[in-house]
C-alpha cells in the first residue's frame, strides 16, 4: 500500500510542479526495486546529484534498515542536505529529530487520509512549500541577499 499511496503522491506532483515558473524539479524515486550494488551505487549517484531530499514518511521507510543506515544520514544532522519530509501516513516515529521536526500534512491530514479534492489541496500545499522551501535555500544561497 506504501507504494501505491507514495506513487499517487508523486505522479500528482510532479504535475503539480511542472507549472512552476520559478525552479525545474527533478525528481528520482527510490521506490523503484533495485537489488545488490547496483541498487547502493545508483542510490548514491541520486543522493550526491540531488539538492533536497523529499522523504516520503511511511511505516516502511520507518522500519527499513537500509534507509536508515544509508540515505537518513545524508539528510540529518549539521552538514546534511536539505530535506522537506511528507507524512503519507500516521506512524509511530523512531527517526531522527531532524526528520520528525514539522513533516508536511494538509492541515492534520496525512496524504493517506485525504480523499478526492483533499488530495488535490495536498499537493497544491506540498507544492507551494517545496517552492518555498528551495527558494530560501537558493536565497541562503547567495552572498549578495541581505
Amino acid at each position: 500500500m506504501d507504494g501505491i499511496a507514495c506513487g499517487r503522491l508523486m505522479r500528482m506532483l510532479k504535475v503539480q510542479t511542472a507549472v512552476s515558473s520559478r525552479f525545474d524539479f527533478r525528481f528520482w524515486d527510490d521506490r523503484i526495486q533495485f537489488s545488490g550494488e547496483k541498487a547502493q551505487t545508483e542510490i548514491q549517484q541520486a543522493i550526491d546529484a540531488c539538492d533536497i531530499g523529499l522523504l516520503l514518511l511511511t511505516s516502511k521507510f520507518a522500519d527499513c534498515e537500509f534507509i536508515r543506515a544509508n540515505e537518513l544520514p545524508w539528510f540529518v544532522g549539521p552538514d546534511a542536505k536539505p530535506q522537506l519530509s511528507v507524512e503519507v501516513e500516521a506512524i509511530d516515529y523512531q527517526l531522527d529529530a531532524d526528520v520528525n521536526d514539522k513533516p508536511f500534512r494538509h492541515g492534520k491530514h496525512t496524504w493517506k487520509a485525504c480523499t478526492g479534492r483533499q488530495q488535490k489541496l495536498f499537493v497544491q500545499g506540498l507544492s507551494e512549500q517545496l517552492e518555498a522551501f528551495v527558494a530560501t535555500l537558493e536565497h541562503s544561497a547567495d552572498p549578495t541577499s541581505p
